[in-house]
């Protein structure tokens, strides 16, 4: 075999070698769903930012507020870590069930940008109009 033909195979099986690799890393990534339950399923939507708490009693409302939070979250590059997001203002979402227990979610602006963030599930970029639509919630 001359010197030419083992340099094509080998560069042949360097570029497969890296194809398969980036499969991996591209293709195995975890993938994250935003999810929330139905409006029928709560019993009440507590909204707290600092010292400010709005609890969301009423059963329109709370299927409204649980659209404007399913919305069309898009999926960043971020990866949810923590029990709360790194930044230092934000809008804690706490979504108590009739039946037992909470599913809690974030929102907040961070340089210009907006997020929703499910603890340990993903961080969501969203448009600054779902956030003032979530935000009004707040200040009602």
């Amino acid at each position: 075999m001359n010197k030419k033909k083992r340099t094509e195979i080998i560069s042949f099986f360097i570029v497969l070698l890296a194809c398969v690799l980036l499969y991996i890393f591209f293709m195995q990534r975890n993938r994250y769903t935003l999810t929330f339950p139905k409006g029928d399923d709560l019993e009440n939507i507590s909204l707290e930012m600092g010292s400010v708490t709005k609890e969301i009693i009423d059963e329109k409302t709370m299927k409204e507020f649980v659209l404007e939070l399913s919305g069309d979250g898009r999926m960043t590059k971020q990866e949810s870590v923590n029990d709360s997001p790194g930044v230092k203002r934000y809008t804690k979402v706490e979504l108590n069930f009739k039946e037992k227990g909470s599913s809690v979610v974030y929102f907040y602006e961070e340089k210009g940008k907006y997020y929703l963030e499910q603890p340990y599930n993903g961080v969501y970029e969203i448009s600054q109009d779902e956030y003032k639509g979530l935000e009004k919630y707040l200040n009602e």
